[in-house]
């Protein structure tokens, strides 16, 4: 969605978490899950630099998609209290990451992929 809810795009997605056993080449996976998230974020750009700001990065818990109790696949035993600390866990490595990618990787914004410098690109949500 663009412009709408206080921030200019809102993203939602799907990640697929994967762990496998790391044992001298060993493909064995031991948790493979999906989980569905949500971002919003404001967008800038300014002489071909966009300015990206993360309003929110977290999992989006909405009833449509209704709250598992296990992961899809779990071959390490785990429990319905072991999947749900993971899940918390997750949530507070979300919020780190995002204030990772506003405060380091993104506060001096990125560059497009393109320079002509006769054209400079300015981008602007209106309400």
């Amino acid at each position: 969605m663009f412009g709408k809810f206080d921030s200019d795009i809102i993203y939602e997605y799907t990640t697929c978490v994967s762990f496998f056993l790391d044992d001298l080449g060993s493909t064995e996976e031991l948790l493979y899950d999906e989980i569905n998230m949500i971002i919003s974020l404001d967008v800038t750009a300014q002489d071909d630099v966009a300015f990206i700001h993360f309003l929110n990065l977290k999992r989006d818990t909405e009833e449509r998609y209704g709250e598992r109790t296990m992961p899809i696949r779990n071959n390490m035993d785990m429990t319905e209290q072991d999947y749900t600390e993971f899940l918390s866990t997750y949530g507070f490595f979300l919020s780190d990451f995002k204030k990772w990618l506003n405060n380091d990787y993104l506060a001096w914004g990125l560059r497009f992929p393109y320079n002509p410098e006769e054209f400079y690109t300015t981008l602007n949500f209106k309400e």
